[in-house]
């Protein structure tokens, strides 16, 4: 085998998997910058109280990330993979039919089926360096910005660095 066919993923699931999680995190990326807007403009929350209300999330992605391992040993790293984008895709549709009259607990629905959905989808090695990646450019993108919202950047980066270790965390056993 020549050099050039040693690289290729087969039948392109890097390229597409990659892709799919790129997009995602694009997605991801939007609704934190635009949730925290969300709960201070339109609930009328504090800057503490908006960064509280997204505490959850942080929450429910440390076991999350601590189980997706055996839930995709069970189940198939691609089944489990393709749930989570469908669960995530799932929690945007609910973003979308967020209004002002809407309430937290509306928020927090669609929060927590984003959050469930990038656990999920998080499984595969090559989706846990992507995710590190994007994590550390987000611990970057909310260091810049301490000096506009100090709490909530901070809340952020201590977010991001659970993330990373979540995704860094993973048995000899458990690789894929």
């Amino acid at each position: 085998m020549d050099a050039p066919e040693a690289t290729k993923a087969p039948h392109g699931g890097f390229g597409t998997g990659a892709a799919g999680l790129f997009v995602m995190f694009l997605a991801v990326f939007g609704f934190m910058l635009v949730a925290i807007q969300y709960l201070q403009l339109i609930l009328g929350y504090s800057p503490l109280k908006s960064a509280l209300g997204l505490l959850p999330q942080m929450v429910l992605m440390i076991p999350l990330s601590a189980i997706a391992a055996q839930l995709s040993m069970r189940f198939g790293q691609k089944r489990l993979t393709a749930i989570g984008l469908l669960v995530s895709a799932a929690g945007m549709v609910w973003f979308v039919r967020l209004s002002a009259s809407s309430g937290y607990w509306d928020f927090f629905v669609g929060m927590l089926l984003v959050t469930v959905g990038i656990g999920l989808a998080m499984t595969a090695t090559w989706a846990r360096v992507m995710g590190v990646g994007i994590a550390a450019l987000l611990i970057i993108a909310n260091f810049l910005s301490i000096p506009y919202y100090p709490f909530w950047s901070l809340t952020l980066i201590a977010l991001y660095a659970f993330v990373i270790w979540g995704l860094c965390v993973v048995e000899r056993d458990a690789e894929y």
